[in-house]
């Protein structure tokens, strides 16, 4: 079936462009813990702008002082994001003096000459007290916060994670992580940590390649981390890594932030991909089961994000695509009881209920959504609600015309 166009632009709930405010902001920040001037980015996606009801998790970037790995970290959450396809987040790219000693904690052991110099706590108190106030003070965003971090980034990650620094993040994703510095000291003290079995409430995410003396060492050590938490049991931890086969140290890059960004949002919210395995459960609805699932990681991690009324209003267009109109129809009702004054929803309701041949259901809704319409039509752009007039208008008089 093609889809009208006006349809189409319907789907998510009203994309439409804006005037563009800046977007890419870098901030200076006079550093107590690193006693300097100390830079971050901050880049917002479109949605950031379009939609002023969300708040955005925060996702933190290590290694932003890199300007092609801050270029495609940034451009790669942005797409999924203003795509709906991830979790609403912004992005914020930290900068390194000193990246081979901010990033690994210092030498527990003081008669090793090895690494001695580590300063990851200094890298945890600038985030804790001089970022994380700041991005709070002047953006729109809820206080769950990622943390990414590639090769030595990856021991950064491992060494906040599985400490008592662990709750400056909700979410720690390592790209090829590089965790054997100090004769494996971070691993050593993460088994001493997994072995006290905390609750963790934590979201944890691991990839390497499969090409070369770097991915052939950091793989052995992801496995070897996989080995160490599947023997604690511990649920409070989300854990999982990927195999991200024929990529280099730096190959593995860009495939790891797509899947680092998808996986986590699977933890957190129901996606396209949860709601169509959830389809193939005959007999049991789909809002049951999303609620169910959120419930039970709500208490596992702490905190869940909602699926919205947009987002099922596109799934529901895809279920019909699917040939699952009756899924295609449990997602705009579910839809338009989350936010029934929607005439979008409403309308591309009556356009699924012409095209199933219910000519009747279909005229109610679509007279619905031209009264909602009406309602709203102060707070709507003049060619979009002439557009979208034009085509409701069209829709009823055909219906009511018998044709």
């Amino acid at each position: 079936m093609r889809i009208p166009f006006l349809l189409l632009s319907l789907l998510f709930g009203g994309l439409y462009l804006h005037a563009q405010e800046s977007r890419d902001t870098t901030y200076i920040i006079n550093s107590a813990a690193f006693e300097g001037e100390r830079k971050i980015h901050v880049h917002l996606p479109e949605r950031y702008l379009r939609r002023s009801d969300d708040t955005f998790m925060v996702v933190y970037a290590l290694d932003g002082h890199y300007e092609q790995y801050w270029s495609m970290a940034k451009s790669n959450l942005a797409y999924l994001v203003d795509n709906s396809q991830v979790l609403p987040m912004i992005i914020v790219g930290i900068h390194h003096d000193n990246r081979g000693r901010e990033l690994i904690p210092a030498n527990i052991d003081t008669v090793s000459t090895e690494n001695n110099n580590g300063k990851a706590h200094l890298l945890q108190q600038h985030l804790r007290e001089e970022v994380f106030p700041l991005i709070e003070a002047n953006y729109r965003v809820n206080d769950k916060r990622a943390v990414v971090g590639h090769s030595r980034g990856g021991a950064f990650i491992s060494s906040t994670l599985f400490s008592d620094q662990r709750d400056l993040f909700d979410a720690y994703i390592g790209i090829s992580p590089a965790m054997h510095y100090m004769d494996n000291q971070i691993m050593k003290e993460t088994a001493k940590v997994l072995a006290s079995k905390p609750d963790f409430k934590k979201f944890l995410f691991c990839t390497h390649g499969t090409v070369g003396s770097y991915e052939d060492s950091f793989g052995k050590q992801v496995a070897a981390l996989d080995s160490m938490i599947n023997l604690t049991s511990n649920e409070s931890l989300a854990w999982s890594f990927t195999e991200v086969n024929t990529t280099t140290h730096w190959t593995v890059v860009i495939p790891s932030w797509n899947m680092a960004l998808m996986e986590m949002t699977r933890q957190y919210s129901v996606d396209q991909y949860l709601l169509q395995e959830f389809a193939t459960q005959e007999g049991k609805g789909l809002q049951e089961q999303a609620e169910a699932h959120l419930a039970a990681q709500e208490a596992r991690l702490g905190w869940t994000h909602p699926i919205s009324a947009g987002a099922l209003n596109y799934y529901a267009n895809e279920f019909e695509e699917l040939g699952m109109p009756d899924r295609a129809l449990e997602c705009y009702q579910w839809a338009l009881r989350l936010d029934p004054d929607n005439y979008q929803i409403t309308a591309n309701t009556a356009y699924f209920q012409k095209q199933q041949g219910h000519k009747v259901e279909s005229l109610r809704y679509f007279q619905m959504a031209l009264l909602l319409l009406e309602q709203q039509k102060d707070s709507l752009e003049k060619k979009r609600y002439t557009n979208s007039k034009e085509w409701i208008a069209e829709e009823i008089a055909e219906l009511e015309g018998g044709e």
